[in-house]
This record gives C-alpha cells, sequence and structure tokens, in this order.
C-alpha cells in the first residue's frame, strides 16, 4: 500500500509540474501576443481564474487549457506533444557533438513554431549563431536576453549564463567567462546535460589559461560521468587536452594509440590537438607537415600561424600570406590578434610598427586573464623586435612583469 500511495504522489507531483508548464506558457505567449485577460476569458472563465491560472495558484482541467488555447490560436494537444521534448538539452547536446545540421534545422523549424514563446526561440537562435560563428548575431541576441533577464524561469537564465560564457569564452574575453561559470556553480543546476556542458567548458577555460590543477579537479570529478558515454565528443576532447598538457616525452605515442580508437567523426579533434602538442614540442616543421592540407576553421588557422612565425620557409610564407589577403578573418575571439600580427609581419611592416602592434596587444592582456601558450609567443615575439631596436630597458621590464615562464 505504501508503495502505491508512493507512486500516485510521485504521478500527482508530475502532473502538477506539467500543469504548472502550460498555464506558465499560457501566460508568457498571451503576453505576446498583446491580449488582455478579459479577451482570453471571455466566455470561458473570470479574469480572476484566468489570472490565478496563470499564476499558477490553481491546478486546471484540460477543458480550460483547450479552451483558453484556442483564444491562442493554438490546439492544446500539439502544445503538448511540441513541448514533450526537452528542447534545451537536445540543443546543448548538438553543440557538444558539434552538430550543425541538428542545430540549423531546429532553429529554422522553431521560429515558426507558435507552440514556443520568443524568448525560447530566441535562446535557440543565439545557439545556432554560437555555432556557427556569428558572434555580432550572438551578441544582439544575449544583449536582448540580458534586457529581459528578470522575465526568464529559472532553466532559462541558467541557459542564458551558459550561452553568455561560450560567447565570452569564444571572443576571449576570459575575466567574463569566469564570472559566468562561478555563477554557473553556485546554482543548483537541474538540467544534467546542462552540468555537463557548464564542466566542459570550465575545462576548456582551464587548459587555455593554463590552470593545470583546475584542469584535473574537474576531470577527476567528472571520471564515471554516466554522460560522457552519450557526449563521447566532449569524453575524447578532454583525452586528448590531456594528452597536450603532460609532461611525458612519450606523449606523441600515446596521440598515436589513441588515434586507434578514435572514430573518423572525431578526427578534427585528434588533428588539432596533435598539430597543437608538436607546436608545443617546438616541432614545427613536423607540425607543418601535418596539417597543411587540413582544411582550415579559424582555431586551427591560429596554429598555422604560429607555425608559419617559427619556420623561415619562404613559400611556406607566402602561401599562408595569400591565404589571409584571400580570405576574411574573423575579428572575434583570441586568434584574431595573432593571425594579424602574423600577416603584417609578412607583409614587410617596419619593426615598430610590429613592436606597436605587438606592445598594445600584450600590455592589454597584462589586466586579464589569458591564453598563456599564446600571450608567451607573442611575449616572445615581442622580446625579439625589442631587441632588434635596442630597447633594453622594455626587454628588462617585460620579464620582470611576466608571469610567464620561457
Amino acid at each position: 500500500m505504501k508503495l502505491i500511495n508512493n507512486t500516485l504522489n510521485e504521478q500527482t507531483e508530475l502532473n502538477y509540474n506539467e500543469n504548472k508548464k502550460m498555464a506558465k506558457f499560457l501566460k508568457r505567449r498571451r503576453q505576446e501576443l498583446g491580449l488582455t485577460l478579459e479577451h482570453v476569458s471571455e466566455g470561458i472563465c473570470s479574469t480572476s481564474y484566468l489570472s490565478k491560472i496563470e499564476n499558477c495558484q490553481v491546478e486546471v482541467d484540460e477543458t480550460y487549457f483547450n479552451l483558453l488555447f484556442e483564444k491562442l490560436d493554438l490546439h492544446y494537444e500539439d502544445v503538448i506533444e511540441n513541448r514533450k521534448v526537452p528542447i534545451y538539452s537536445h540543443m546543448i547536446q548538438a553543440y557538444l557533438e558539434n552538430d550543425k545540421e541538428f542545430i540549423k534545422k531546429s532553429s529554422n523549424d522553431l521560429v515558426v513554431n507558435k507552440t514556443y514563446c520568443e524568448t525560447e526561440i530566441e535562446l535557440l537562435v543565439v545557439f545556432y549563431n554560437l555555432i556557427f560563428e556569428n558572434y555580432q548575431e550572438c551578441k544582439n541576441g544575449l544583449d536582448k536576453l540580458i534586457s529581459i533577464q528578470n522575465t526568464l524561469l529559472s532553466e532559462e537564465y541558467e541557459i542564458l549564463l551558459y550561452l553568455e560564457a561560450i560567447y565570452h569564452f569564444k571572443t576571449n574575453n576570459f575575466n567574463k567567462t569566469l564570472e559566468n561559470l562561478r555563477c554557473l556553480y553556485q546554482r543548483n543546476l537541474i538540467n544534467d546535460i546542462l552540468k555537463v556542458a557548464v564542466d566542459d567548458l570550465a575545462l576548456d577555460f582551464c587548459f587555455e589559461i593554463g590552470e593545470v590543477s583546475g584542469f584535473y579537479n574537474i576531470l577527476k570529478r567528472n571520471k564515471d560521468n554516466i554522460y560522457l558515454n552519450i557526449l563521447k565528443r566532449v569524453d575524447i576532447k578532454h583525452q586528448l587536452q590531456e594528452l597536450v598538457l603532460k609532461p611525458s616525452k612519450h606523449k606523441l605515442a600515446e596521440f598515436e594509440i589513441l588515434k586507434l580508437v578514435i572514430n573518423n567523426e572525431y578526427m578534427d579533434l585528434y588533428d588539432y590537438y596533435y598539430t597543437l602538442s608538436l607546436i608545443y614540442n617546438k616541432q614545427y616543421l613536423e607540425a607543418y607537415e601535418y596539417c597543411k592540407d587540413i582544411e582550415h576553421d579559424q582555431d586551427f588557422l591560429l596554429l598555422k600561424a604560429i607555425i608559419v612565425n617559427n619556420i623561415d620557409e619562404m613559400d611556406i610564407s607566402y602561401d599562408f600570406l595569400m591565404y589571409l589577403r584571400n580570405n576574411n578573418i574573423n575579428k572575434f575571439g583570441v586568434s584574431y590578434e595573432y593571425i594579424e600580427y602574423v600577416r603584417i609581419k609578412l607583409e614587410k611592416y617596419s619593426y615598430m610598427q610590429l613592436y606597436n602592434y605587438l606592445k598594445n596587444v600584450v600590455f592589454t592582456k597584462k589586466v586579464q586573464l589569458h591564453n598563456k601558450f599564446l600571450l608567451k609567443e607573442e611575449i616572445k615575439e615581442l622580446l625579439k623586435i625589442a631587441y632588434e631596436l635596442g630597447k633594453y630597458k622594455e626587454i628588462v621590464k617585460l620579464l620582470k612583469n611576466t608571469d610567464i615562464d620561457f
């Protein structure tokens, strides 16, 4: 009997939660359409009763929902059916798996789907813009959502924080990324996929800024996470990052072993981190030979810029310069500044011009969290150029103030 009562209580709680979700959707959709309580309640119930329904103060029979949704030009059954899909979880999973086609199709479908609110659609459009690196459109969407954040439901606000964190991370504002991550970790996140996504971003963040102890602490905490069996791309990525950070002189051999068990769909990750590991080992020619025919995205383009800048090969430099001249480089993100520096260097700008460009880049970063590996490359260049210009005091000052180990 106790078991039966518990089951009934659980079912009652489930029904009550679904009832609340429908009531909240009803209210938001009515407000988006600019309809008054009086208009929607007319012929169905009193205005005060509709207000109680929308504010989850009463439990509602399906008959009322059927009639009320008709006033919004919606069929209740369609709303129930469409909103069964945990769309945020699906979009987070698609983002983590780099499933661009799913996000593109879902975004296009939902824009014309009347069973989702404008706020929900706006969040999903931000996902779309993030995965396709449309950062200006992404910022516009985030600004709009931030301006109405007090009206967001708890889960929506958490998704917004996560999207903000990704945007700041992708556009090299690591201080803001840290703020968003702290806010997310302070909340009691209910969405399990979102928890994995936040840890995934935190691992990427620690990897980029060189916070090795933080990286391993999060990695250890996630070791037995069952969702890593579903989100295989996330698991593979962090295994590769761990190999890059390993001090072992045998790590390139370990890369080869890991390559044997990686599916072709994850080879873009392998290619990136294997090339990065070669660069860490200062094997620039080997890195170039490995990646020269790999299709560019901007992260990979950054690696090629580092390689080209560290090898003195005229043909390679010329080919890279021609590529930069003929392709638009996204001005958002950590990679642009260094790629632009390599471009102007290959364009034969003067030492003084190179020095002023790099000085502005490096000293701007001094007050921020930054990609330590990339900053090290920039400081190395700045030191070389300062030496050529005889700016010895600047060299001493830079070495004294930097926390980078050479």
